[in-house]
């Protein structure tokens, strides 16, 4: 009777642990291929691989699925030499699939007319070419980043997948750059690199922040073999990555520390230190405890970037923008920090700059400021030492 009654309780654990098992245990492959221009204006022809690029960026954000890299169809289509306008084509199409190995396809195509643009968007099972759902939408052609992220929810949706967190619309660029950066991605499948670099950089000029035409900068003069550029390229874009994170754990609505992360992981059952340590890492929670040190930290980075911009590029606009955003985290500061003794650090960068760039009438309200208010600073004496210089240039040009 004993025995009857413990083989009853664990058929019914195993109902419960199969039922609460998800349907595809292991992270599924999507592949998203080149959306077909529907259009008679081929000068949208960088949307193609534009919209599928941003769909793919979007959907690797999701821990559920597995996307294929855009470089894996690349080689599929030049060594099958697939026709691009045959991407519309579902035979096509499932046999691209076939050849990525993925479980899941999503095609698509778009059309723009009058400034306003249609995308349409599917998704089919590989290997039995079944629909498994549809997305749509149309909006203004300047409303491209939040039409693509509304397919990216729809397909989400589709999939009955949770929509993961940072979806497009916080990282969006600005139109302009991303049609140069799709127009040198073009440049850079056909091998005319040196024209891809043209693009990149015109990318890069219209939206310092946004960080895939540097990335196309840097496999560029990798395949000119350029390697002083590559790598110079390569230290600028870690730089880049890392200020883009500290930005984000400084825009989240509850600050994290290190602590709080690892009570919350232990108490999840979670004691991988290891990975922990990485995660944390990719998070930027080692880059102080506090939102003042991190800013302070995320200045620092600012500053190494305009550094190597000039030194190795002779890029004013990534400098320059580099730099503006030190002084905007220092003027926010003043308020968001007023009481936080690390306040002076983050004045303290803005001085810098002021002073490298010769704006001796700001460097001496700046250094007033310091001396006055934080007179136990750490760093007075060069405070003292700015100070004396910007009276001796300012009294010069009297």
């Amino acid at each position: 009777m004993k025995r009857l009654l413990l083989l009853k309780l664990v058929l019914f654990s195993l109902i419960l642990i199969s039922a609460s098992t998800p349907l595809f245990s292991e992270a599924r492959r999507v592949s998203v291929l080149y959306f077909s221009n529907n259009s008679s204006d081929d000068k949208l022809d960088w949307l193609s691989k534009g919209l599928a690029d941003m769909l793919l960026t979007d959907l690797a954000l999701s821990d559920e699925i597995k996307v294929i890299e855009r470089e894996e169809l690349e080689k599929i289509i030049s060594e099958q030499k697939f026709s691009l306008s045959g991407m519309s084509d579902d035979n096509q199409s499932l046999e691209i699939g076939k050849l990525l190995s993925a479980e899941l396809l999503v095609t698509g195509s778009f059309i723009s007319s009058g400034g306003r643009l249609r995308i349409d968007g599917k998704i089919l099972n590989t290997e039995t070419g079944e629909l498994l759902g549809a997305a749509k939408t149309e909006g203004d052609l300047d409303s491209l980043f939040a039409l693509e992220a509304e397919i990216a929810a729809l397909i989400f949706e589709n999939l009955a997948l949770s929509q993961p967190e940072g979806l497009r619309l916080t990282s969006a660029a600005a139109l302009p750059a991303a049609e140069a950066y799709y127009k040198g991605l073009q440049s850079f499948d056909r091998g005319e690199y040196d024209k891809a670099i043209e693009f990149y950089k015109a990318s890069a000029l219209a939206d310092p922040q946004y960080q895939k035409p540097r990335e196309g900068l840097e496999a560029s003069y990798k395949f000119l073999k350029d390697f002083r550029r590559m790598r110079q390229q390569r230290e600028i874009n870690q730089l880049l990555s890392k200020a883009a994170v500290l930005r984000s754990r400084l825009g989240k609505e509850k600050w994290i520390t290190y602590a709080d992360f690892l009570m919350q992981a232990y108490q999840n059952g979670n004691t991988d230190n290891t990975e922990l340590n990485k995660t944390a890492e990719e998070q930027g929670l080692f880059s102080g405890e506090t939102p003042a040190v991190c800013s302070w930290n995320l200045q620092n980075t600012l500053m190494e970037i305009a550094d190597l911009a000039i030194e190795n590029f002779d890029d004013g606009e990534l400098a320059a923008y580099s730099r503006n955003e030190i002084i905007s985290i220092a003027e926010k500061g003043r308020t968001q920090y007023a009481d936080d003794p690390f306040l002076p650090e983050i004045i303290y960068q803005q001085l810098l700059i002021a002073y490298y760039e010769d704006e001796y009438e700001a460097s001496l309200a700046l250094c007033e400021e310091l001396m006055l208010n934080y007179p136990d600073y750490r760093m007075m004496w060069a405070v003292e030492d700015f100070y004396e210089t910007a009276l001796e240039e300012l009294s010069e040009d009297q």
